[in-house]
């Protein structure tokens, strides 16, 4: 490791995966109880109208994220990181 380097290669990958340094992984085995918190709600507010404002903004979503994706696709230039968050749609 070079003296001039500001991180070590443990805090430097969690700098690039979370942002900071300090924030450790969430796991799934973290986020299984919120998932099925929700599951939950969902089941019992199937018959709610909410359901079909929220699947259409949905589908204005992934729509969007393949736009980018196409804009990208074409080597015309575009922001970095609006085409990383497009391809985890």
């Amino acid at each position: 490791m070079s003296l001039y380097v500001v991180y070590c290669p443990i805090h430097k990958g969690r700098l690039r995966r979370h942002g900071d340094v300090t924030q450790d992984a969430v796991t799934n085995a973290d986020l299984r109880a919120y998932q099925e918190r929700v599951r939950r709600r969902v089941e019992s507010n199937r018959d709610r109208p909410v359901w079909t404002h929220l699947n259409a903004r949905w589908v204005a979503l992934k729509g969007h994220a393949e736009s980018v994706l196409a804009h990208f696709r074409s080597g015309k230039p575009g922001a970095r990181h609006e085409f990383i968050a497009a391809k985890e749609r």
